[in-house]
């Protein structure tokens, strides 16, 4: 699903972006993996934890709901690597909101199978601006208090992704987990975390597997 030709969308993928370009370069900003897309449907997960999440990933952008992280387990329940939102499809058809030639807006809606959540996000195009704006607002099922994480994980790759990128954030603070590398209770400003040797982390940029594919990660 395109929206005028700047970004594509999986409905019966959790609403994954697979597609952000810039109509004037024609270039598309987000990474994709060579291997494509799989059929959810004629695709079984090769293993428990990561395999519903990686045997699918397409690179691109995706929804982290409920959790995030390696896989866990909670409340009696096993959990996959960044949980179900990516595996789940979109609730009956998406709904045009706007249809105008300097503004386009598309709404999608996606239920949860394990956990009592439902998301609603709106994405939107005004005019030539290349801003893809997303309204979200995510709904409470039951009547049992659960904890959620929530968050994103966008993939940007060559050859939009160089040295000359600059990427910027809101700013706020930053709660990172206790492991093996943030010190415990860690807490700090926006792009400063101090490690378990005392030392600023802050993100950058890795080449992994993706560099073989024409992409890097972001952490």
């Amino acid at each position: 699903m395109t929206l005028v030709n700047c970004a594509a969308v999986l409905p019966d993928k959790g609403a994954d972006s697979v597609e952000s370009r810039l109509k004037n370069l024609d270039l598309d900003v987000l990474w994709a993996l060579r291997t494509g897309l799989h059929d959810l449907c004629t695709t079984c997960p090769s293993s428990d934890g990561l395999g519903s999440m990686m045997d699918f990933y397409e690179g691109g952008w995706q929804e982290v709901l409920p959790g995030g992280g390696p896989p866990s387990g909670a409340m009696a329940v096993a959990w996959d690597q960044h949980r179900e939102m990516t595996t789940r499809p979109c609730e009956a058809r998406a709904e045009v909101e706007a249809n105008e030639p300097d503004h386009m807006a598309l709404g999608l809606r996606v239920r949860l199978l394990r956990y009592p959540r439902v998301i609603r996000k709106v994405l939107r195009l005004r005019g030539e601006r290349a801003v893809l704006a997303i309204g979200e607002v995510l709904t409470k099922r039951g009547g049992e208090l659960v904890n959620t994480m929530w968050g994103h994980h966008p993939a940007v790759g060559v050859p939009f992704l160089s040295t000359a990128c600059r990427f910027q954030a809101p700013g706020g603070i930053v709660r990172p987990p206790t492991d093996r590398t943030f010190a415990r209770e860690a807490t700090g400003a926006w792009l400063r975390v101090v490690t378990v040797e005392g030392r600023d982390a802050r993100p950058h940029a890795h080449a992994g597997a993706g560099r073989a594919h024409g992409g890097v990660s972001l952490t």
